[in-house]
This record gives C-alpha cells, sequence and structure tokens, in this order.
C-alpha cells in the first residue's frame, strides 16, 4: 500500500486512503501526531515517537533525547551524542520506521511506497537524505512533494478551487510561504 507522510521537525504524521476515505493513522498513543523524537536509554535500547517524549527516563544525564533531526538532514557528517555516533538519516528512518509498524499493526497492510511532503527550501542534497532515510526505514519513495503543494492540493481538491492560492506553512521547524497557481479541478476519484 502506498501512504502519505508529512516528516516533520516537530511532529510526522502518515495519511493513507481507506476505501474512497482519506483517513490519518491514529497512534497508539491516540493521537495523530507522532513526536519526530528518539530516546537512547544507557542500556542502548532505542525508543520513538510518543513513548520518548513521555519516557520517564527521558531526561537523566546517561539518556539521549533527539528531536529536530530533520534540521540535520542532507548533511554529510556524524552526529555524535555522547559515546553514540550516527548519520541523520538513520534516525529519521527510525521515526519512519515507528510509523510504519504502527500502521502495519492498526490497518494489517503492508506498507512499502510512500509519498513524503518535505519543505519547500530543502535543497538535493536535503532531498537525498530525506529519500536515504526512507530506503532505511524499508519504504520506497514514490514521490517527494513540497509541503505546500501538498497542502494546495488537499484545499483546491476540498473547495473545488481553480487559481492562486496562498499558502502559509507554519511548521514546527520551518516558516514557508508559497504561492500555487492550480490549473484544473481535482476530483476526489484523482487523488
Amino acid at each position: 500500500m502506498k501512504v502519505d507522510i508529512d516528516l516533520g521537525t516537530s511532529n510526522t504524521v502518515l495519511a493513507y486512503r481507506d476505501k474512497e476515505n482519506i483517513k490519518i493513522l491514529k497512534s497508539n498513543h491516540d493521537s495523530y501526531l507522532m513526536p519526530s523524537r528518539v530516546l537512547l536509554l544507557e542500556d542502548d535500547s532505542i525508543i520513538v515517537g510518543w513513548d520518548a517524549l513521555t519516557h520517564p527516563k527521558r531526561f537523566p544525564n546517561k539518556s539521549i533525547n533527539i528531536s529536530a533531526i530533520k534540521r540535520q538532514l542532507g548533511k554529510t557528517e556524524k552526529l555524535n551524542f555522547s559515546s553514540f555516533s550516527t548519520y541523520p538519516q538513520e534516525i529519521s528512518a527510525l521515526v519512519l520506521s515507528e510509523l510504519k509498524c504502527q500502521f502495519e499493526s492498526l490497518t494489517n497492510q503492508q506498507l512499502e511506497e510512500v509519498v513524503i511532503a518535505i519543505p519547500s527550501h530543502f535543497d538535493e542534497n536535503q532531498r537525498s537524505a530525506t529519500i536515504d532515510s526512507a530506503k532505511i526505514a524499508g519504504l520506497k519513495v514514490a514521490r517527494l512533494l513540497n509541503e505546500a503543494t501538498v497542502a494546495a492540493i488537499a484545499y483546491s481538491s476540498d473547495h473545488q478551487i481553480v487559481g492562486k492560492i496562498l499558502v502559509f506553512d507554519l511548521g514546527g521547524g520551518t516558516l514557508d510561504l508559497s504561492v500555487i497557481d492550480v490549473h484544473y479541478k481535482l476530483l476526489r476519484s484523482e487523488l
């Protein structure tokens, strides 16, 4: 099955089509958002998402609390967290893997292909790093779409609008402003 993911700086969201309806994955913590957070404990266990955000050992000196890793995507050097060293793509892959596990557990469907929404300002290195993160998580990227484009498609489809749309993307890590010109009406069946 193919799904859409907004791999955010602060939170990550997964949407999928269930018969004729678009659904947003509700996490095992009863939320539509999953924190883009990874916690590495001193016993080398790795905890992702809500469990990382709420874990009782998230603040002790020997735990490593990683968030906003999206800002590091595209950098070629390893990141060092105390005794732990890794690339940003591997941390993002942990977030994507957690989403994949939750999706497959809740829907009993195999998740293989994704469309990922990325910031409009992402350069080629950041785009490649996003694709690498998905590959590490065992996902094939069908396409990368700018977040503003995704918002414009959703809005124009829901409201049957043709024309210019101004999109403010007030993300957890970035603020993007885009003007998008929609040339034709999208029908719900095209999505």
